[in-house]
């Protein structure tokens, strides 16, 4: 016969074997459950740059919207498009060259685009505009392909 303390080791009680509750996970299944997270987590990330993007080249694209008007109010005010040295501060900024009585200031900062950076400025425009307004986009290279500009770029699609 075998004693009380053997019975309850081997998970017997009344007389009868029962099999020992299993506890926890094996590793196995950790991993394999860690593996499928990971995998739903980048498709979830990958959508969610590409976003990203999207709305940083959407916000730029109004920035510079708010900026032609600006540049517009400057225009009328003025007399003409502030140059290439006096930059976009001449919207924020009363240049030196301009006349208290006809400056007024047009933005509260100097505008940056999506990725904080300033805007390249050029006036007159190279590119049959009165001036040139660019975002050097996501990768902060002035002439790439991910550019934003207030004009059409050699080779761009319609």
């Amino acid at each position: 016969m075998l004693s009380r303390a053997t019975i309850t080791q081997l998970g017997v009680r009344g007389g009868h074997a029962r099999p020992r509750a299993r506890r926890g996970f094996t590793f196995l299944e950790i991993m394999i459950v860690v593996a499928i997270i990971g995998i739903l987590a980048s498709l979830v990330g990958v959508k969610l740059v590409g976003q990203m993007d999207r709305a940083k080249r959407r916000l730029t694209r109004i920035q510079m919207s708010s900026i032609k008007e600006a540049m517009g109010h400057y225009d009328a005010n003025v007399g003409g498009f502030p140059s290439t040295e006096e930059g976009l501060e001449a919207l924020v900024k009363r240049p030196a060259g301009v006349s208290e009585d006809v400056w007024e200031q047009c933005m509260e900062e100097m505008p940056v685009d999506a990725w904080k950076r300033p805007f390249v400025y050029r006036c007159p425009g190279e590119h049959e505009k009165p001036y040139d307004l660019i975002s050097k986009g996501k990768d902060g290279v002035e002439g790439t392909e991910d550019d934003i500009t207030n004009f059409e770029k050699a080779g761009a699609k319609p």
